[in-house]
């Protein structure tokens, strides 16, 4: 979807599944979906990589 606007990637980096679960609906990520309600108009498309799959070491 290369040339979309309104498109972008995010990599980061979780303990857990259940980290980023907790980080999902931690009030600072519920305070900054409120304020800007584009930013999540629709559902987050995740795609798990084992890290050596994005270069880590």
């Amino acid at each position: 979807m290369s040339g979309d606007p309104d498109r972008f990637v995010l990599l980061e980096e979780w303990e857990s599944r259940d980290a980023l679960a907790a980080h999902d609906i931690s009030a600072h990520m519920v305070a900054a979906d409120a304020a800007s309600p584009a930013f999540r108009a629709g559902p987050a498309q995740v795609v798990e990589c084992e890290p050596e799959a994005v270069g880590n070491p």
